[in-house]
């Protein structure tokens, strides 16, 4: 058995929630991936992953081997790259959707590597970034001096009357649609951390509103599916609002900002112009 690949098999699996998914990510048809992380559960004489009819989940010990199952498959594939005549990809981890005009010339202005892109969720991008599989990310942070910063409100099908910006209070439906479903706040995986997620959590207690009115969505088509079908709203960029073709407000009483640092190889800041770099990612995730 290649353990090895027995290893990247499961990752994919575990990252991706699919064994379709998984072999895509892989480039090998599914049965192989399913053979693989067979092989690798027999050998370690643990089940790494929850198989039903309709989905695959993680299992606790699954978790526990993921980061180093990880970290096992980025060293290997260093090694292969110091051992061959070849140099190794710079991949770089990134949100997903980003702008593909900025990838290409970011491709274009390093000439001298294999630039390969991760599009990932914040956690992902970390844990990437950790093990050793991404060389450059655009890491979720707090807004600070340096960080790429974008402001974040709210979108929906109509743009809110009265004072600018959204109040949270447009969440409660008048008396003629309480036979509806309740309007909820979808938030972004990608926004779903402290810094944005914890005011809103108050807020949303503030004006006295259920819990399960502010959502971490499944993903943006879905949650923009439920802001035309439902008047939802969406935390979201001016541009994805724009995009989107919906009205866009700042949240009333917050100021909230999607930001990144970029984290990166050290021995990077020797062979790449750092600032270009830095240029282009922000244009990759600005639109």
């Amino acid at each position: 058995m290649d353990v090895v690949e027995a290893l990247r098999a499961f990752r994919a699996v575990a990252l991706t929630g699919s064994f379709t998914r998984g072999a895509e990510r892989c480039g090998v048809p599914q049965p192989v991936v399913s053979r693989r992380v067979a092989a690798l559960e027999r050998l370690l004489g643990a089940e790494l992953l929850e198989r039903t009819s309709r989905s695959v989940s993680i299992t606790d010990t699954g978790r526990r081997v993921l980061p180093h199952a990880e970290e096992l498959v980025a060293q290997w594939e260093r090694i292969v790259a110091v051992t061959g005549s070849q140099q190794p990809p710079l991949v770089v981890a990134l949100p997903p959707d980003p702008d593909p005009r900025a990838l290409a010339t970011l491709r274009q202005g390093l000439p001298g590597y294999d630039v390969r892109f991760l599009q990932a969720d914040p956690e992902e991008r970390l844990r990437a970034w950790q093990t050793g599989r991404a060389d450059v990310a655009l890491l979720a942070t707090a807004p600070e001096p340096g960080t790429i910063d974008q402001p974040l409100g709210v979108a929906s099908v109509e743009p809110p009357h009265g004072p600018r910006g959204y109040s949270l209070a447009w969440l409660r439906r008048p008396a003629s649609e309480r036979d509806r479903p309740p309007r909820v706040l979808h938030l972004q995986s990608e926004d779903a951390v402290p810094h944005v997620r914890d005011p809103l959590h108050r807020l949303v207690h503030a004006h006295g509103l259920r819990t399960d009115q502010l959502v971490v969505t499944a993903g943006r088509t879905d949650a923009l599916t439920r802001v035309h079908e439902r008047a939802d709203l969406l935390v979201c960029t001016e541009a994805e609002a724009s995009a989107a073709g919906l009205a866009w407000e700042p949240v009333r009483g917050l100021a909230l900002t999607r930001a990144y640092r970029i984290a990166h190889r050290p021995e990077l800041a020797e062979a790449v112009d750092l600032d270009r770099l830095r240029s282009r990612l922000t244009r990759a995730v600005a639109t």
